[in-house]
């Protein structure tokens, strides 16, 4: 389905009135504010899903078995993590309509994919 693609002004407003505090600087260059992009998406998990990230950082028994079972478990301690946060981070865009969600969209976002995904998020 589609969306209206929100101005800056009106995402700003909305995420502040979901607890979701953002600038014009983080909206207009995310790939200068990457670390913030997180906590925004980490934020969103929360509200849209139900997902903490003390949930997000601790494996299920499962994941625990399957990485003890790599030639190396320690060196994927924190790949299991966020493996599962980029996870929740799809299920959530996929339910807000955007189903091409990827890493690219946390280590080098860009405004435009941004603003999409927060539109979404805020019409969902």
């Amino acid at each position: 389905f589609a969306f209206p693609l929100l101005k800056n002004a009106d995402i700003i407003n909305c995420m502040s009135e979901l607890g979701v505090p953002l600038t014009a600087d983080e909206l207009a260059e995310p790939v200068r504010h990457k670390d913030r992009v997180r906590e925004v998406f980490l934020m969103l998990i929360e509200f849209g899903l139900g997902v903490t990230e003390e949930e997000l950082r601790h494996p299920s028994a499962a994941a625990k078995a399957k990485r003890a079972a790599l030639p190396h478990p320690e060196l994927h301690v924190e790949s299991v993590s966020e493996l599962k946060f980029l996870q929740q981070c799809r299920r959530f865009m996929s339910i807000c309509g955007l189903r091409d969600f990827g890493w690219k969209d946390l280590g080098a976002p860009t405004s435009k994919r941004f603003r999409r995904q927060l539109s979404g998020a805020i019409n969902f």
